[in-house]
Formats: C-alpha cells, structure tokens, sequence
C-alpha cells in the first residue's frame, strides 16, 4: 500500500471556523474532498490518505465522516500568529513514520514556519516530497518574517522537493521566472468541482427556495458568497448596491457568508429592503440552492495574495451562473472573459458595475453566458478529470 501524507502548517481552529473535536470531523475543506474523490476512485485502490495539520485545541487522531484519517498536532509556539506556527509533536510523527517507509507527503503550504523545518528534514529522511503551492505574493503583514521566506527561504527548499503543484497559471509563470524554477517540475491543477452536486436546480425547486427568501419572479438576483472581510473584497458591495440603486436596476441582492464584517454591512444596509444575508456560514446543500436560484454571480475580491483557485466562482458557473470578477491570479483562469462572463482591470469597481448593469439589460447575452459557463466547467474543472493528473503525479514521483 502506497502512503500519500497531506499535512497543512496553519490552524484550523480560528474563531470562525472549528472549535471542538466534533467539528473536525464534519470538516469541509478543498483537501477533504480532494481525498474524498481519491478514495472514491479506482485508480487509487493500492494508496492510502491521511490528513494531518496543526491545532491550537489538542493532539487528536480521529476519523472524518467521509472514513479519511485526520491526526491534529498541537501548536506549541507563535499560536497566535500566522504563519509563525509551530509544532514539535510534528516533527517527531515524521521522524518516526520516516524511519519505516518510504512516504509521499504532499504538503499544502504559502509561507508557514513548518514548511521551513519539514521540507530539510524529510528530505534528509529520503522521504517523497510534493509541494502544493497555493499562491500569493509578499505582504508586509507578517514582515520581517515574510522577507527571508518569499525572497530567500522559499526559493531554496522548493528546490529540494520533487514535484510542484500550483493552483493558478500565474502562481506557476511567477515560480518559473521569478524563481526560476524547473519547468518540468511544475504542475498547474485547479480547484475542482463536483459537477454531478453543483448543477442548475429543477424550475419547480428554484421557484421553492424563491419563495423561501421572498423573491419575487422579477427580481434580478446578484449573489456574492463568501467570508465577510475586507480581504474578501465585502467592503465594495455598499458602492455596487448605491450604484445599482441610482440606475434603478430592480435587483436582490444575496450575500451568503459569514466574518468579521458582517454586522457591519448588515448596519449599512439596514434600510434596503432588497438585500438579504444567509444565517452565517450554509451548509453545501444550502449553497447549492443558493446559486440555484440566482441570475448572477460577483466575485469582489481585488486582493491578488488572497486567492488560489477561487472554489466558490467554479461551482458558481457549475450551477450554470454567469460570473464577474476582477483581474487577479485564480480568478483569471476560472472565468473566460465575454464567455462564461467577465474579467475587470483589478480595483475598476465602475466597469465592474457598467459590466452587471449591461448583462441585466441583455438577457440574451446572460443566457447564452449561463449555458457557456456549466460547459466550461465540465470541461475543465470537473473534478473527477483532475484526479487523474494527481494519480500520475504520485505515481512519477514513486517510480523516481
């Protein structure tokens, strides 16, 4: 049997995300369903998956209920701060797992302490190594220690791994000729999407959920999902809905999510009767639902360090919603511009908005963007399609 390790070097257990033991195993994350789909699937019959990533709750050992093994390492140090977490507990797990076998270990990383002292050491321990780099640039937030880890640190241990996975094609160009990193090492492998879950609703099912929120037949519904923040790009929806208002576009709308501005926003609209919030975070069959019953997804994040491979644009278009959103990495290769939807010059909120303005005129041109949009998707985002270039990725890398 073949060991496929996935380790994440941050916290899960933010405020806003889990806070018990039960939590953990209901987790929802791009990992959990990438494995999910590995399991799933019959090329993977000779591997096995665990899911390790440190915890600012305890050491736990636990299985998910999708059966995926999930092992938490406490966080000793710098608990408070990201990236500058750390685990000893780690490290020992690897030391002893390396002195038996021979393991892939398929780490998901940015700019994480950890990633500094488990890349030497499995390395040194003649252990496999795939680097999921999920993008972004240097930032002055975690300065000086981003400094010596974008320009100095990270481009030394991405040498000594075997394999690069990369989630957009400007994080891959940028590792390339930034970097100047091996091509060939390099693999761009988008977020998929499970596209027999995330697809249009029944008539009769859209018109039920309408109802629910009180929207009208001739509403047009703008839906925005995410965590409510800043970095998120929330705080351009107040200039989008004055806009909308002042050209009397009879719109609703939808913002599904949940963060640290929420109530926030939910004060500055608080005399629009045409904007509805979801009850914080949703479950996935309640987002399904969402997009369902929307005519048009925004996807306001301007933030080019925030974004990989935006899920939520791709399950958007899945749903067989057009979708605008602004010129940053992920977001350029999920929506094709004039096809599926639009792509704005980043922080040009009045084009943006001139964009939304001119599909809700040109119903013909939105519907035609729909129809484009789920296509798109199947054809290139389905994730049953990319499970396969991970299989050949393991099995180059075992064979090397």
């Amino acid at each position: 049997m073949k060991k496929v390790n996935f380790v994440l070097f941050h916290s899960f257990e933010r405020n806003w995300f889990v806070k018990s033991k039960e939590e953990l195993k209901k987790l929802n994350t791009h990992i959990i369903k990438l494995i999910t789909e590995f399991k799933n699937n019959s090329l993977f019959q000779n591997y096995d998956f665990e899911f390790k990533f440190l915890s600012i709750i305890n050491n736990y050992k636990l299985n998910h209920e999708n059966n995926i093994l999930l092992k938490t390492y406490k966080v000793n140090i710098f608990k408070k701060l990201i990236p500058l977490e750390f685990s000893f507990s780690l490290l020992k797990e690897i030391t002893k797992i390396s002195k038996k076998v021979q393991n892939i270990w398929h780490l998901n990383t940015y700019y994480y302490l950890m990633f500094d002292f488990v890349v030497p050491l499995l390395k040194f321990k003649k252990q496999k190594i795939i680097a999921h780099h999920r993008g972004g640039g240097f930032t002055w937030k975690s300065s000086p220690y981003t400094f010596f880890q974008y320009y100095l640190i990270l481009p030394f241990l991405l040498r000594l791994v075997d394999k690069i996975i990369v989630q957009n094609t400007y994080e891959r160009d940028r590792l390339i000729n930034f970097y100047k990193l091996n091509k060939n090492k390099i693999y761009w492998i988008p977020n998929g999407v499970d596209t027999d879950f995330f697809k249009p609703l029944t008539q009769i099912k859209k018109n039920e959920f309408r109802n629910k929120l009180n929207i009208r037949k001739e509403d047009f519904v703008i839906l925005w999902v995410g965590r409510i923040e800043k970095s998120k790009g929330a705080n351009i929806l107040p200039l989008l809905v004055s806009e909308l208002t002042k050209n009397k576009i009879n719109f609703k709308l939808v913002i599904v999510g949940d963060g640290p501005e929420r109530n926030k926003l939910i004060f500055t609209f608080e005399n629009f009767n045409n904007i509805h919030f979801s009850n914080g975070q949703v479950s996935k069959k309640e987002l399904k639902n969402y997009f369902g019953i929307a005519d048009l997804f925004i996807h306001t994040n301007t933030n080019k360090n925030y974004e990989g491979s935006p899920n939520v644009i791709l399950e958007a278009q899945a749903s067989s919603l057009a979708a605008i959103g602004f010129d940053i990495p992920g977001v350029q290769d999920s929506i094709v511009n004039g096809k599926t939807g639009y792509i704005i010059r980043n922080k040009n909120y009045f084009d943006f908005i001139k964009k939304l303005i001119y599909l809700y005129n040109e119903k013909n041109v939105l519907k035609s963007m729909k129809e484009n949009s789920r296509t798109h998707i199947l054809k290139n985002f389905n994730i049953r399609k990319l499970v396969k270039k991970y299989y050949d990725i393991y099995e180059e890398v075992y064979e090397k």
